[in-house]
């Protein structure tokens, strides 16, 4: 889910259709093995204007995807695309989900650098985020159903950014440090803690005109767009900052 739709069984990628038909899966995985109702399908791929073809379609979608996901997984014992009296429902463990899988290695790093073991936080972080393809649940982009969730998602990933940058300063690596801790505050230009990570990875590099000038540039920031100033963290780093420049 994080990216184009796609699954993977024991013969290797499975192929899922056209992208209303990945779309139609994406809505069954939002429901985390709750049924999903043909009607409520049905407003989800084609909200107020659905053709008269709709149902059908739908019966004949979940039938391809069940014969290409028990084809690529032709040793499992039970289906996983199940239909009740309540509707269609996907039923997957967290461990074949890339959302579930992503979440849980970010825990876990975080678990590790408390406990001190930060190259193995670093390592789990980038496992992590080796997981994206893209942006999330992309068959069903800007959809009203999809939208909080990626939002979330999104936020998460920017958090395991933040931390694999502090993760690299902690390592001693301040040029990668900075590097991504650049290329996170180019996406979220008002998220302070980048920025502070940004400024410590610059005065770890002995950098301290240019880290005195990013210190500037969210000060500036922040005054315009948000009408605030730099929080503690911020304040902190630029009195570090003046007792070397």
């Amino acid at each position: 889910m994080l990216g184009p739709c796609a699954a993977e069984g024991e013969r290797g990628p499975v192929d899922l259709g056209p992208p209303q038909r990945r779309a139609l899966l994406l809505c069954l995985l939002l429901e985390n093995t709750r049924p999903v109702s043909v009607s409520r399908l049905t407003q989800l791929l084609w909200a107020d204007r659905p053709p008269s073809s709709a149902v059908s379609s739908i019966h004949a979608h979940i039938s391809r995807l069940r014969s290409a996901i028990t084809g690529a997984s032709p040793s499992s014992t039970h289906s996983l695309l199940l239909r009740s009296s309540f509707g269609y429902t996907l039923r997957l463990t967290p461990q074949q989900q890339d959302t579930t899988v992503f979440e849980h290695t970010i825990e876990q790093a975080h678990d590790l650098a408390e406990r001190g073991h930060g190259t193995a936080a670093r390592l789990a972080v980038e496992r992590a985020l080796a997981l994206w393809r893209g942006q999330p649940f992309a068959e069903l982009q800007g959809h009203p159903v999809t939208r909080p969730e990626s939002l979330r998602l999104e936020e998460f990933r920017r958090t395991a950014h933040d931390l694999r940058a502090r993760l690299l300063l902690a390592e001693g690596r301040p040029v990668q440090a900075v590097l991504a801790a650049e290329q996170l505050v180019a996406e979220a230009p008002l998220r302070e803690t980048a920025w502070v990570t940004l400024i410590r990875a610059l005065c770890a590099d002995e950098r301290w005109t240019e880290a005195l000038g990013r210190y500037e540039m969210i000060r500036s920031l922040l005054a315009e767009m948000v009408g605030t100033s730099p929080g503690p963290e911020l304040q902190e780093v630029r009195r570090t900052l003046l007792r070397h420049v």
